[in-house]
C-alpha cells in the first residue's frame, strides 16, 4: 500500500511537471516549418494504451473507431491534444461500474473530426463556459492540474480547428473536435517563431 501510494504521487507530480511543459511550449507558438502530416489512427491507438495503463484500466475501456485521416500540424502538439483528451476521458469514468470510452474518426473536405464520448456523469451547466480555461479544475473534468483541456484548446485553434463538447441523452461527454487534414493550408497565425 505504501509503495502504490508512493507510485501514485510520482505519476501526479509527473503530470503536473508535463502539463506546465506543454503550456509553456503553447506559449512559444509553432513554427510553419515545423508542420507536418501526422497519421490519426497509430497516435490515438498509442494515446489510448498509455492512458489505460496510467489509469490501471483494461485497453478494452476505449473503443476505437477509426478511418484513415491525416492531419496536418506539429507532431508533438496533435499527440498532446489527444493524450489530454483521452485522459480527461478515462479520468471522467474511472470510476463508472463500467467505465467506456469511445474515440471515432471521420474524414472530412480539409477536415479530420474526431469524436472522444465517455459514459461518465456529463459537464454541469454551471461550469460549461469554464472547462478549457487555464488552471480550472473540478470533479467532472478531471481532479489533475487544470491545464490538460486548455492546452488542446489552444492547440488546436493555433492550427485553425475547432474543439466543441456536449453531454449525451443518457449521460456521459463528448468532445468533438475538427482539424485541418492534410493538404489544408495551415492558418496565419501558425507561423510564430519564424524570424
Amino acid at each position: 500500500d505504501f509503495v502504490r501510494f508512493m507510485l501514485d504521487d510520482v505519476e501526479r507530480l509527473d503530470t503536473l511537471i508535463n502539463h506546465l511543459l506543454d503550456a509553456a511550449r503553447v506559449d512559444q507558438g509553432t513554427a510553419a516549418s515545423e508542420i507536418r502530416d501526422v497519421p490519426l489512427a497509430p497516435l490515438l491507438e498509442q494515446c489510448a494504451a498509455t492512458a489505460c495503463q496510467r489509469y490501471r484500466l483494461p485497453e478494452s475501456t476505449v473503443t476505437l473507431k477509426l478511418v484513415p485521416a491525416v492531419v496536418h500540424g506539429l507532431p508533438i502538439d496533435v499527440e498532446m491534444i489527444f493524450r489530454n483528451l483521452i485522459d480527461n476521458a478515462l479520468d471522467a469514468v474511472k470510476n463508472v461500474p463500467t467505465p467506456r470510452v469511445v474515440i471515432e474518426t471521420r474524414a472530412q473536405a480539409n477536415f479530420a473530426m474526431v469524436e472522444v464520448t465517455d459514459n461518465g456523469s456529463g459537464i454541469a451547466e454551471a461550469i460549461r463556459g469554464r472547462i478549457f480555461e487555464p488552471f480550472f479544475t473540478t470533479k467532472q473534468v478531471g481532479e489533475g492540474t487544470g491545464l490538460g483541456l486548455w492546452i488542446s484548446y489552444s492547440i488546436v485553434h493555433e492550427h485553425g480547428g475547432s474543439i466543441e463538447f456536449d453531454n449525451l441523452p443518457n449521460g456521459g461527454a463528448r468532445f468533438t473536435l475538427r482539424f485541418p487534414s492534410a493538404g489544408a493550408a495551415p492558418p496565419a497565425h501558425a507561423c510564430q517563431g519564424e524570424e
